[in-house]
């Protein structure tokens, strides 16, 4: 290997522009249907730890590496010699410094952009992940200018876990090299790349220094990484469009001799798949659907026949989350359920049921390193008892999946009524308890250094809602369930309705003492409004209340997730880690919640056809509005709860598209 040196570009030049929509802060996700994806901005430098043209699971969906995290692309014709790509460094140069300009951008039916340099010449631009493999294929072409055209293209190697940033080591090499490519070992237990082209390839080995990510700066997080250099394609475009193909573990062992040919193949079957599905939004729903590789069953007795150890599940987020259990169930009911994929939704709760142990307990995620189980879900297995209940009424399910996954949500429920589930108590009132001090079980789960933000220890009203509405869905295959269902429906209307108030109380019995009530203005409630199938309390009750949450808590995003009246309240989820978990129940947007509020508001006012036309004008209609903000295609995790309400978390959300899905195909239907 050469020696290191620190490489900069001298070269100053326009930033690089778009002519159509702004797009700068927007980003682009590929996903391979294994955990793996590419997420990049549309133009620009990466600004986050996350952006990766190719990053793949060790152990589908976790033990993510990126590999491949950037190409520096230059553009030579007989005019000169142009960069249309950026990379900024921590003394605030950016190089090179970017001369392309941006003419059109498309996510359809993958990431596509036409880039023109000052000669006129222009360059498309295409990438796109192989589903179902470690693959990954950026095409370029010269779609217009005559005479010599170039493009060279610089990769940036990394080798890390995807949640942290690498400085130089000894430790990366290239392990085999020919005439167009090589293989990379990288280190750090990563797995093999392999990078070919049908062009030639020059290897220069060598260190780039000190990348600044913005991003990761303003969260405050460690914001400065080195990459590898390994070398240069340099394809010839006036005699052929180009192709760069990555692969990555055992795929490497299949590595295509004509990589152009393998790489059309390959657009031509991406292209039929994705043809499959009918719309945009069923397209982007199907980036969440991943496969998991060998997850370790619990205990469940009667699964044990279950030959389905490489199941499906839902990632909750990209770039950074897992396959969480409770995003899992209720992002099911949009992503699949709505859009007809009966048998994936099958495959997906199969694969948790596998998890349901003895005692009726489910994980609400694993370990991103070694895949083990973390219980830490209240709501994660009356989720999946609920979303069971619901799938068990397609007509088009299997017999033996109905009777697997009936039996798991049997069990879960009788554990709770039985007594015997760890995180779920039932009470004498018929309600369930749970938590202990800083523990955080529900869907409201920030902690900071050990600490609970807002740990709602006792009887959560979406726990009850969720309880009650499990029974109810359940009690025709256990006929004791309806003698819980009755003394908690009246023990909820005791407690939870307060005379006067406009809204339910969020917390009863807090920190399990009796009567100390926690009667904050909160989203939750809606579940128990009407935002489940059993709303708990009469329907003028409920309409009354969805007012009041609507006029307190309504953003353009969704709802807030405290009342800005609220002395902790917090109108923006920015800063450092700290700042941004202190915000990030108490006063951010989350467009998941707009899902149920959007039902119950429906269902208070019976389900007319003039009540659905006017929800879907004056709800639904900003939140479609917020796709590609700033996720193409996708809606966000989260929002600001304050104007201008800048989105915010992850760009790619599962529930967020999910409930938007929901609304539009099943609710307001």
């Amino acid at each position: 290997m050469k020696a290191k040196k620190r490489t900069r570009a001298t070269k100053k030049a326009a930033p690089i522009r778009s002519s159509a929509l702004p797009l700068h802060g927007s980003e682009w996700l590929e996903t391979n249907g294994l955990g793996g994806y590419a997420s990049m901005p549309v133009h620009g430098s990466r600004t986050r730890r996350y952006h990766s043209l190719f990053t793949v699971a060790a152990a589908p969906p976790v033990r993510r590496y990126n590999l491949l995290k950037d190409m520096i692309l230059f553009v030579q014709t007989d005019a000169g010699t142009w960069p249309i790509s950026t990379a900024r460094f921590a003394d605030g140069t950016e190089s090179p410094a970017s001369v392309g300009t941006l003419l059109s951008f498309s996510t359809e039916p993958w990431p596509r952009q036409r880039v023109r340099v000052p000669d006129g010449t222009e360059i498309e631009l295409e990438c796109f992940m192989v589903h179902g493999h470690d693959a990954m294929v950026l095409l370029a072409k010269r779609v217009k200018g005559e005479g010599a055209a170039w493009l060279h293209a610089r990769p940036l190697l990394s080798g890390s876990p995807h949640h942290h940033l690498i400085r130089a080591h000894d430790s990366a090499r290239i392990c085999a090299c020919d005439e167009h490519g090589f293989e990379a070992e990288l280190g750090l237990e990563a797995p093999r790349l392999l990078l070919r082209s049908n062009a030639p390839w020059t290897s220069e080995p060598q260190w780039w220094f000190d990348f600044h990510l913005a991003e990761e700066a303003a969260r405050g997080c460690d914001n400065i990484e080195d990459l590898w250099q390994p070398g240069v394609f340099s394809a010839d475009l006036a005699a052929s469009e180009a192709a760069v193909v990555a692969l990555a573990g055992a795929e490497c062992s299949e590595a295509p001799l004509d990589v152009l040919r393998f790489a059309k193949l390959a657009r031509s079957a991406e292209a039929r798949r994705r043809r499959a599905f009918a719309r945009p939004m069923e397209r982007a729903a199907d980036a969440f659907v991943v496969r998991r590789v060998d997850a370790p069953a619990l205990g469940m007795p009667q699964l044990a026949s279950d030959p389905g150890a490489n199941g499906l599940s839902i990632i909750a987020g990209y770039p950074w989350f897992v396959d969480y259990g409770r995003d899992t169930f209720i992002a099911l009911r949009g992503l699949l359920h709505a859009t007809g994929r009966i048998d994936d939704a099958s495959k997906v709760l199969l694969t948790w049921a596998r998890l349901v142990g003895t005692d009726g307990s489910l994980p609400n995620c694993f370990h991103e390193h070694d895949g083990a189980p973390l219980l830490n879900s209240a709501d994660a297995p009356l989720w999946f008892a609920l979303v069971v209940a619901e799938h068990l009424k397609c007509a088009t399910l299997r017999p033996r999946d109905a009777k697997l996954l009936r039996a798991a949500a049997l069990t879960v429920l009788r554990c709770i009524a039985r007594g015997e589930h760890p995180l779920l108590q039932l009470c004498a009132d018929g309600l369930l308890s749970h938590g202990t001090p800083n523990s955080q079980l529900t869907w409201m789960d920030a902690m900071h250094a050990g600490t609970a933000v807002t740990p709602r220890t006792g009887k959560a009203v979406e726990i009850q809602a969720l309880w009650l509405n499990a029974l109810s869905a359940m009690k025709k295959h256990d006929r004791t369930f309806a003698a819980f269902l009755a003394r908690g429906q009246r023990s909820f209307r005791k407690r939870f309705v307060v005379k006067g108030k406009t809204h339910l109380r969020d917390v009863v019995d807090c920190e399990h003492v009796p009567n100390q009530d926690d009667s904050t203005l909160r989203p939750n409630q809606v579940l128990a409004l009407g935002g489940l199938p059993l709303a708990l309390v009469p329907r003028a009750t409920a309409k009354a209340m969805l007012e009041h949450v609507e006029m307190a808590l309504l953003t353009p995003h969704g709802l807030r997730t405290l009342d800005p009246g609220d002395a902790r309240y917090c109108g923006h989820c920015t800063g450092t880690s700290a700042e941004r978990d202190a915000a990030y129940h108490q006063g951010t947007a989350w467009p998941w919640l707009a899902g149920p509020f959007v039902e119950a508001w429906v269902a208070a006012r019976g389900h007319t056809s003039a009540a659905k036309r006017a929800a879907r004008k004056r709800f639904l209609k900003p939140l479609m509005a917020q796709r590609g903000n700033p996720g193409l295609a996708h809606l966000c995790e989260i929002a600001d709860g304050d104007e201008p309400f800048a989105a915010r978390g992850a760009p790619f959300q599962a529930w967020s598209l999910s409930e938007v899905i929901r609304l539009d195909r099943r609710v307001l239907a």
